[in-house]
């Protein structure tokens, strides 16, 4: 794929404290956001991992493919680092140019076969991302729901990630803040979430 073009105009801030959370609903062109998820559909090493909670093994309820220079850990989830594909190569250094980023060392890419898939309430709060870390999440084919949730007032921000759309999470985010991707049985279409991370220099 050809360098990125992409639209920060229409941007709208849904957290700015010591926490910044911004939305820019049209990052990525229809055309752009649409061969791209074609692309990754078929290219990126999609898992399906297991983890264990309260004794039981458990399916994580969606694919996944961690990209990065070592790996990640959550709970009793693994994910093995993986090299940078080519295809998403044009679209971290359009992230980084477009946020002032040096480097997105990591991307976790979440494939979400239809509404049935999800993510619970968590925060990126691991020690390899530090304590104010850049999470640039790109999402890609269908719309979902995507809740944001105060640890201390509760307060719920709630809005709609459309395809091409850019969620941003800088400062104090992750640790003042919880989020997750309900399930929405509705929902029949495949969804393809891409989160660029920085790393903590200690990582």
């Amino acid at each position: 794929m050809d360098a990125i073009t992409y639209d920060l105009d229409q941007a709208v801030q849904i957290v700015d404290t010591e926490s910044e959370v911004v939305l820019y609903p049209a990052f990525l062109d229809a055309t752009t956001a649409g061969d791209l998820a074609a692309s990754l559909t078929d290219h990126l090493g999609w898992q399906r991992l297991t983890g264990i909670m309260f004794g039981r093994q458990f399916a994580v309820p969606r694919d996944t493919c961690w990209v990065g220079p070592v790996a990640y850990k959550y709970g009793s989830i693994r994910h093995d680092p993986a090299e940078w594909p080519a295809t998403l190569l044009p679209l971290r250094l359009a992230l980084e140019e477009a946020l002032a980023v040096p480097s997105f060392a990591t991307v976790l890419a979440n494939r979400y076969r239809d509404g049935r898939d999800k993510v619970d309430w968590h925060a990126d709060d691991e020690q390899i991302f530090g304590p104010a870390p850049v999470i640039a999440s790109v999402s890609l084919g269908a719309t979902r729901k995507f809740k944001l949730r105060h640890n201390v007032t509760r307060e719920v921000h709630e809005m709609h990630l459309t395809a091409g759309s850019l969620l941003v999470m800088r400062g104090a985010t992750q640790l003042e803040f919880q989020h997750c991707i309900p399930a929405q049985k509705a929902v029949a279409n495949e969804r393809i979430n891409l989160t660029f991370r920085t790393l903590s220099s200690r990582a």
